[in-house]
């Protein structure tokens, strides 16, 4: 029986490794398909849309984030119900609430609101935060085929409705914007009838208990906001050139933004299988399972990486409106190394030695350090380069903050991960100034050697 449920898990992992995939595969479709056929003006409010949408979990104020942490090592079967279906009206109700709010006072301020992709943006918070939650407990409970069939689902629906818009071409950005709504509905639909034993049945309509929520909260809240202080870090670059640039240069930036959060999206394929994995492990056994992850994960990320140098065949062949975005997706694809660091290795580990106030305190200084050489960059140079230069020296920083304070909580002072990342960085670099097949093979060649130095040095380690 114990053979049989391995299997299963197994079996579960895989097909939802194998779904992500598709889903990045239709992600990255969706992203060079659509700016060939609209304005680069309605591309513009479009990704408008999608740089702001990212911030609204902040709307749930760590609550999501406090279940999460209880109950992190619960099967689903084991999760007490009565006490989640208090949980999921809770955050259902006071999500839909919030949302209400924010559209009579947009429409207050503004009447034509509604025709804006902020109006979008604050219609999404209840489809996207309790998704959110529902995903969550699928992802901690371990039902990874059920979390990757749902976004699966989600996608293609969304990928038909734009293709569908694109076929009858149309440029107005709000019909784009509908398809995504309804994306997000549907996905919703799913998600409450397949967790439906943790919504509807005894005790739903009793209040939930306050100091129950207000305890989640108080755990949640530092986890949170370090996350999105994450995202900001991210994303203050495109936050600058979308307020003090063109519609056109924002297009150009976007585009190339978001080429490379599909290297974000692929980095964290495997994310949400850690945080489980790690919190059913010994706390002794944190800081070796540390540094075997981090130089796994710094050759991982790093390949995905130099995908980035063959972009610029491409978009000079079927884009060549964005053909702008090639030095600036150059710039920014090592940064894909770095995020997955935060994603797979640093957050999560900020997560189970339970220091979500260091995590919130490295998070605050990173977004410091990003707002201010971001600021710096654009009020000197007043350049999307000089603002995408300034993002690497923010994501750079960002990383040995993290990593030298989790080496300090676990006493280790190894540095193997940390040079096996320099010498990935200066690879890509060097690389990336080159013409592209000699600089494909070269950079790829020295992939093979750190990642054959680095399985060197993990069974060394071991022995």
């Amino acid at each position: 029986m114990k053979i049989l449920k391995w299997n299963r898990e197994q079996i579960d992992v895989a097909f939802s490794f194998v779904s992500n995939i598709f889903v990045l595969a239709l992600s990255l479709v969706l992203g060079l398909v659509l700016p060939k056929f609209i304005s680069m003006e309605t591309y513009s409010q479009y990704k408008t849309y999608i740089l702001y949408s990212g911030f609204v979990g902040f709307f749930h104020f760590g609550f999501i984030n406090g279940i999460y942490l209880k109950y992190g090592n619960y099967n689903y079967d084991e999760l007490p119900k009565e006490t989640f279906r208090k949980y999921s009206w809770f955050l259902i109700f006071s999500q839909l609430l919030l949302s209400v709010l924010m559209i009579l006072l947009s429409l207050t301020i503004k009447k034509e609101a509604f025709i804006s992709p902020i109006f979008f943006v604050i219609l999404n918070i209840p489809l996207i935060n309790v998704n959110c939650y529902f995903n969550l407990i699928n992802q901690f409970t371990k039902r990874f085929r059920l979390d990757a069939a749902v976004q699966l689902f989600q996608n293609i629906i969304m990928l038909i409705g734009i293709m569908l818009l694109i076929f009858f071409k149309s440029d107005n950005f709000i019909h784009y914007l509908k398809v995504i709504t309804l994306a997000n509905f549907a996905a919703f639909l799913v998600l409450v009838y397949k967790c439906r034993d943790i919504v509807f049945g005894k005790s739903q309509n009793k209040a939930p208990d306050l100091r129950d929520i207000s305890e989640k909260v108080s755990h949640g809240f530092f986890i949170m906001i370090s996350e999105y202080m994450g995202l900001v870090v991210v994303g203050i670059d495109s936050i600058i050139v979308n307020l003090f640039l063109s519609a056109a240069e924002f297009s150009i930036y976007s585009f190339a933004v978001s080429v490379v959060n599909v290297l974000f999206m692929l980095t964290g394929t495997v994310s949400k299988f850690i945080f489980p994995y790690l919190k059913r492990k010994e706390r002794t056994a944190y800081p070796e399972l540390y540094e075997q992850s981090k130089i796994y994960l710094i050759v991982f990320s790093a390949a995905i990486s130099g995908t980035t140098l063959f972009m610029e065949f491409f978009i000079n062949a079927f884009l060549p409106k964005y053909s702008e975005s090639v030095l600036i997706i150059k710039l920014l694809g090592i940064t894909a190394v770095f995020k997955g660091a935060q994603d797979l290795v640093f957050g999560n580990f900020f997560k189970v030695l339970s220091i979500e106030r260091d995590f919130a305190k490295t998070n605050m200084i990173a977004i410091s350090l990003a707002v201010i050489t971001d600021v710096i960059a654009f009020v000197i140079f007043r350049s999307m380069i000089s603002v995408a230069v300034a993002s690497i020296i923010s994501f750079v920083l960002w990383f040995f903050i993290s990593d030298r304070i989790l080496r300090k909580k676990m006493d280790i002072h190894s540095h193997k991960g940390n040079f096996i990342l320099i010498c990935a960085v200066a690879a890509y670099f060097i690389c990336a100034s080159m013409s592209t097949a000699p600089g494909v093979i070269l950079y790829y060649f020295i992939m093979i050697l750190l990642a054959l130095y680095g399985f060197f040095v993990q069974k060394k380690s071991t022995e």
